[in-house]
Order: structure tokens, then C-alpha cells, then sequence
């Protein structure tokens, strides 16, 4: 795979979540490509969906529509269809209180 090649792409990514009745929308058609050796930071307020977003390309959750997609060596892959263990070798995070 080339050196210079998108890793992680994700367009019009929409999430929101349902609690005590009401509905929090945390992510609006956020579209964005990461490449290789890119060092990217997301920062933001308490709620605003930093956490969501890894969540998403991890696949641990799914969007409610848009896509999120990973460049493996093996091709590009769905985030629902995402291995963790390929995952670590393109992304990584750290919690905000240790």
C-alpha cells in the first residue's frame, strides 16, 4: 500500500442518541479522509462527539447514515466489517483523564 494513500474515510456521517426521552444529535454530516503518516488531534467540548466519532470507526457502533470506511492491505472495508486488530495499526487514542 502507498505510503501517501487515505486510511480512513468518512462522508456525511450523521449520529445521534435517544435518552430520557429526548434525542442528541452528535455528529451532522461530518466528512473527512485521513491519510497515512497524517498526525490528526480531535478536540472539542464534553458531548460533542469525539468519542462517538472513534467509536464509528472502530465499529463498535453504527451510524444512523453517511459511510465510514478503513483502508486496510486488504482493500477498503466498512467500518461494520472493521477488525479491531487492523484498526490499531491506523489509529489510536487517549483518554482524556488518565
Amino acid at each position: 500500500m502507498e505510503r501517501n494513500g487515505t486510511k480512513i474515510i468518512i462522508r456525511d456521517l450523521f449520529k445521534s442518541f435517544h435518552a430520557n426521552g429526548t434525542v442528541k444529535s452528535v455528529l451532522h454530516g461530518l466528512s473527512l479522509e485521513l491519510r497515512c503518516g497524517e498526525f490528526t488531534t480531535i478536540v472539542g467540548p464534553n458531548g460533542c462527539g469525539k468519542t462517538t466519532l472513534l467509536n464509528l470507526i472502530a465499529g463498535l457502533i453504527d451510524p444512523d447514515s453517511g459511510e465510514c470506511n478503513v483502508k486496510t492491505a486488504d482493500g477498503l472495508r466498512p467500518q461494520n466489517r472493521l477488525c479491531l486488530a487492523k484498526l490499531s495499526r491506523v489509529a489510536a487514542a487517549m483518554a482524556q483523564h488518565p
